[in-house]
C-alpha cells in the first residue's frame, strides 16, 4: 500500500501545503483566499485518494498547530475534516477516471470541472465548520456564517480555476518523467 517513495512524496507534499498556507491572504477576517488546495490537487491527479487525505491532514495539521493563530481547540478536526473531505472528494473521483484506463488529468475538460466541483464543495465544507466553531465558541452570526456563502463559493471557484491551471500542466509533466508514480 505505501512504500517509501511514496510516503516520500505524501510527506513532500504535505510540506508544500503547510507553505503555501503562507502565500494565503485575508480577504475580510472571514473570507480568506487560500492555495494550499494545490498539493491536495497535485496528490490527487498524482496518487491515490489516501495520500491526498493524508496530506491534507497532516499539512492542515501543521497550519493549525502554527500558522492559524488558534492552535488546537475543540474544534481543531473540524477544521482539518474540510480539507480531507476536499482530498476525498478529488481523490475518488480521480479513481473512477483512473478505473476507465484513463487517467483524470490526462483529460482537461473533465479534470477542470472536477477540480471546480471540489472547489465549491470546500467551500461548503469551510462554511460548515465555521457554523460548527461559531456556534461552539459563541460567536455564530447567521450573516457571517452564511450571508458571505455565495462571495466565498466565487472565491473557492477563482482559486480552483488558478489552481487548475497549474496543477494540471505541473501533474502532466511529473508523470512524463516519472511515470511509475
Amino acid at each position: 500500500m505505501f512504500n517509501a517513495r511514496r510516503l516520500a512524496l505524501d510527506g513532500l507534499l504535505a510540506a508544500l501545503y503547510f507553505a503555501l498556507s503562507y502565500l494565503s491572504f485575508y480577504i475580510t477576517p472571514n473570507l480568506k483566499v487560500a492555495v494550499t488546495s494545490l498539493a491536495i490537487i497535485t496528490a490527487a491527479l498524482m496518487l491515490k485518494w489516501y495520500d491526498a487525505c493524508l496530506v491534507a491532514l497532516i499539512g492542515e495539521f501543521l497550519y493549525q498547530l502554527i500558522r492559524s493563530g488558534y492552535g488546537i481547540t475543540v474544534t481543531t478536526p473540524v477544521w482539518i475534516a474540510a480539507p480531507v473531505l476536499h482530498a476525498l472528494a478529488l481523490g475518488l473521483c480521480a479513481l473512477i477516471f483512473r478505473s476507465r484506463n484513463t487517467p483524470l488529468v490526462e483529460k482537461t475538460v473533465p479534470c477542470v470541472l472536477v477540480i471546480l466541483g471540489c472547489g465549491l464543495l470546500n467551500a461548503v465544507f469551510n462554511t460548515a465548520a465555521m457554523y460548527v466553531d461559531s456556534k461552539v465558541f459563541g460567536y455564530y452570526q447567521q450573516h457571517i456564517v452564511f450571508g458571505l456563502a455565495l462571495i466565498r463559493a466565487a472565491i473557492a471557484l477563482a482559486t480552483a480555476c488558478v489552481m487548475a491551471l497549474i496543477a494540471i500542466p505541473l501533474v502532466r509533466a511529473v508523470r512524463r518523467q516519472v511515470p511509475a508514480i
